[in-house]
């Protein structure tokens, strides 16, 4: 079943007297469940079609569907509020907050959202990813790769249809990122989870079940 879709997605920058497509008239269809690796050089786009397939940010152009509704419709409280709900993120710098443990961080977006936790749940996930002794830890005496496991719980813990991951191996030696690929591969099929990579890897790519080609902000 079709999941998410952009039709004619258009971003421009302009910088002076000059246009910058970052995103030029894409097109893009992804089913449930499945896990895909966005590849391509740096610019052309990568990252900006993650956050429009987030919500992060506003296209020029274009439309955005995930269960059909179209979020760039979608004002700022009704967006922040379905983000939270169907949307989990995995950024490459881990994006957690240093003065909570690992456990406030992984249920923060549950307290954003005023959303009751599922402990049993929450159990499962730490177990999963090899953090349970690690719950009382702040971030800064973590690994890269005990902190990217860290930001994965955090991403999967409002039970989101779809995880965008932007270079979730970006800092992490290869031992590391093979783990965090596996978790991640491991996330999707347990719970039918849309995984959206992006990766400069072509290794990493391949272990995907699809590759997305990007040049010059559009799917090649």
């Amino acid at each position: 079943m079709e999941l998410v879709k952009t039709s004619d997605l258009k971003k421009y920058y302009r910088t002076g007297e000059v246009c910058v497509k970052a995103l030029d008239h894409v097109n893009l269809s992804v089913e449930e469940g499945e896990f895909i690796a966005v590849v391509g050089p740096s610019g052309c786009g990568k990252t900006t079609l993650l956050n429009m397939l987030g919500g992060l940010d506003n296209p020029t152009d274009g439309t955005v569907l995930i269960h059909g509704k179209d979020i760039t419709k979608m004002k700022s409280e009704e967006l922040t509020i379905y983000r939270r709900k169907h949307i989990g993120f995995v950024f490459q710098n881990y994006n957690l907050l240093q003065t909570l443990n690992v456990k406030s961080n992984i249920l923060l977006p549950l307290y954003l959202g005023n959303s009751k936790i599922d402990e049993a749940y929450f159990e499962e996930i730490v177990e999963i990813l090899g953090i349970k002794n690690k719950l009382k830890n702040l971030p800064n005496t973590l690994s890269g790769g005990q902190q990217q496991r860290v930001a994965i719980a955090r991403a999967m813990i409002t039970k989101p249809d779809i995880v965008l991951a932007d270079e979730p191996t970006g800092n992490l030696d290869s031992e590391s990122s093979e783990e965090v690929l596996r978790l991640l591969r491991e996330s999707g099929e347990r719970y039918n989870q849309t995984i959206i990579m992006i990766t400069h890897s072509r290794e990493i790519a391949e272990t995907a079940s699809r590759i997305i080609r990007m040049r010059d902000g559009k799917i090649v």
